[in-house]
């Protein structure tokens, strides 16, 4: 194979992983933000252990901000400001 045609094979193999990589940590997260147990993630991820998913993947959106404060009131029995 030519250089050139090395260069765009391997530029193209690149790209995909990288995408790919791209779906799987937006996955992640999305999980993460829906309230998914972190153990039934990190199994779908085939970490070994959840502390690779956390580290990885549970960046504090808003929404995880949100919904913590959220149930953390309902827990003190203190309504929701939106009510």
């Amino acid at each position: 194979m030519s250089p050139l045609l090395n260069f765009f094979n391997d530029w193209f193999t690149q790209l995909v992983l990288r995408r790919f990589y791209d779906l799987r940590h937006t996955h992640a997260t999305i999980m993460l933000e829906i309230g998914e147990n972190s153990k039934v993630v990190s199994e779908r991820l085939g970490h070994s252990k959840v502390s690779i998913t956390l580290d990885k993947y549970s960046h504090v959106t808003q929404n995880i901000q949100d919904s913590s404060a959220e149930n953390f009131s309902k827990a003190l029995g203190i309504k929701s400001m939106d009510q």
